[in-house]
């Protein structure tokens, strides 16, 4: 978790400028980066999870065509092979 900006030891007694910038003003500046930060951090977890669900409804959807079709490579030429015989047995 980062770190809650009340927690940062910013020293007010020194005036420490950096490219002209006060120490209010950086606190200021991490306080709105904090705010992007977790902006990011929450919109990166949503995408992981849509990214794990496309990838887990590939594969059921990958199950559900090739699961029918072995079956039916498996099951049918039997069933076939049965129609026929009693098919041609009515044509005689």
């Amino acid at each position: 978790m980062p770190k809650k900006i009340d927690n940062l030891n910013l020293d007010k007694s020194k005036t420490a400028k950096t490219s002209g910038v006060s120490n209010e003003q950086l606190a200021e500046l991490i306080k709105e980066d904090l705010v992007i930060d977790q902006e990011v951090l929450r919109l990166t977890k949503k995408l992981h999870t849509a990214m794990v669900v496309g990838q887990v409804m590939f594969w059921v959807k990958l199950l559900l065509i090739v699961v029918p079709l072995v079956a039916a490579y498996f099951f049918l030429p039997p069933l076939i092979n049965d129609l026929m015989a009693q098919y041609k047995s009515l044509l005689r």
